[in-house]
C-alpha cells in the first residue's frame, strides 16, 4: 500500500423521492460488510438522506506493512463527496 495506488470501494446511495439535503456515513466494522445495511439504507433513503457506506479494509490478526490502513490514507481514499 506504501508507495502504491489505493483506492476504496463504496456504495454512494442516491435519496428516493424528494432529497432532504442531509447525507449520512455507515461504518462497519471487521467480519461485517455494506450490504448488510440494506434494510437502513432503504429506510433513510425513504426519508430523503442521501447514504455512502464505505467497505473498510479488514486487517490481519497480525497486519503486515501491506495491509494497515493509516488516517492519512483513508483521508486521501475515501468518497469525493465526504471531503471537508
Amino acid at each position: 500500500m506504501y508507495g502504491q495506488d489505493v483506492r476504496l470501494a463504496y456504495m454512494d446511495v442516491p435519496p428516493q423521492g424528494t432529497p432532504n439535503g442531509h447525507t449520512v456515513v455507515l461504518l462497519h466494522g471487521n467480519n461485517f460488510a455494506g450490504f448488510y445495511f440494506g434494510p437502513i439504507i432503504d429506510a433513510l433513503r425513504r426519508e430523503g438522506f442521501r447514504v455512502i457506506v464505505p467497505d473498510q479494509m479488514v486487517t490481519a490478526a497480525r497486519p503486515s506493512r501491506s495491509s494497515r490502513i493509516n488516517s492519512r490514507t483513508w483521508r486521501a481514499t475515501r468518497a469525493p463527496s465526504c471531503r471537508a
